[in-house]
């Protein structure tokens, strides 16, 4: 999840791509591994880090 988000904060990939990066069956499966992490979906996170970071 780490990679994820990193991935999110630093890159232009859409959670699909990093989904399918990182090898998750789905994107349904990642979105759900990855809100259980982080308390967020990975859109949500990245709208915030990604003003965060500017």
């Amino acid at each position: 999840m780490e990679a994820a988000c990193n991935m999110l904060t630093y890159s232009d990939y859409t959670a699909a791509q990093i989904s399918e990066y990182l090898c998750f069956s789905t994107q349904s499966y990642f979105i759900k591994i990855f809100r259980k992490y982080t308390g967020t979906t990975p859109a949500k996170y990245k709208k915030y880090k990604v003003q965060d970071w500017k």
